[in-house]
């Protein structure tokens, strides 16, 4: 086993190992949009995947430059090739070729690489008022963070404003719906150790008042278990992003135009 590999005495292929393979499930685009990508090439994959793990933290730049000239731009990076490479990532580390240490580095930079192609999509603070709002809810894990990264990238590109709450709690979650008023809480489940806990997360938005956020509810889970996570009271189950924002009541700008949102 690699140094600092995952201790495979605990985890399962429906446990904490299974989540890191999983975590970008949630962060799959409706069929619409994603016709728009072809799979990434083989090539440019290799080249970026190899640059993030060596030894150089300049490379993944150079490796960008290059997916650029190839005709590759910020958009289809963001939802095409950094999943695949958290994928490979997440995979690998399944399989011990990946040490957590380097499954660690990459994800990091894979994070800067997000961070940087996406600062032009953070429009939180200029959008119109009545621009829908979602609350990311994610478990601690760095994974999670990275996948919730790309999701809030997404649905900032449609003109949501997106806040995102981190190592998400029942009293984490309750502070932040009595700060402030969300349209949709999204909250991810990966693996069947989750299920109590997203479980708690919807009943505090159940009873957080009279007129409560929409629920989605999405994650690895959902490919072992297709069915698993139908009654936990989420208004909509789901991986699809485009088909979560349509079913909770809120307009998508990039296809309608209508940055209007339901708040019941």
């Amino acid at each position: 086993m690699a140094d600092g590999a995952k201790d495979t005495s605990t985890a399962t292929n429906d446990g904490p190992v299974h989540n890191r393979a999983g975590a970008f499930a949630w962060s799959r685009v409706g069929k619409a949009r994603a016709a728009q990508f072809a799979p990434p090439d083989p090539d440019l994959l290799l080249q970026f995947d190899t640059a993030l793990r060596g030894s150089d933290p300049d490379a993944c730049f150079d490796a960008i430059a290059d997916l650029g000239r190839a005709g590759i731009g910020d958009v289809e990076l963001h939802d095409s090739y950094v999943p695949a490479v958290a994928r490979r990532m997440g995979e690998d580390w399944c399989s011990d070729q990946m040490s957590f240490a380097e499954v660690t580095i990459g994800t990091a930079r894979l994070q800067a690489v997000v961070r940087d192609i996406s600062r032009g999509w953070i429009a939180d603070g200029s959008m119109d008022i009545d621009a829908p709002t979602v609350l990311l809810a994610l478990p601690r894990d760095c994974f999670h963070t990275l996948g919730g990264m790309v999701l809030a990238g997404q649905m900032r590109r449609r003109g949501i404003s997106v806040k995102v709450l981190l190592d998400a709690r029942p009293e984490t979650l309750t502070e932040r719906l009595n700060q402030s008023r969300y349209d949709m809480v999204m909250l991810s489940c990966t693996s069947t150790g989750d299920l109590e806990s997203v479980r708690n997360l919807i009943e505090v938005v159940s009873t957080s008042g009279p007129v409560r956020p929409k629920v989605a509810v999405g994650g690895g889970i959902l490919a072992k278990h297709p069915g698993i996570l139908d009654r936990m009271g989420a208004d909509v189950v789901t991986c699809d992003l485009d088909e979560a924002l349509d079913r909770c009541g809120l307009k998508n700008p990039a296809f309608s135009g209508n940055l209007s949102a339901s708040g019941a």
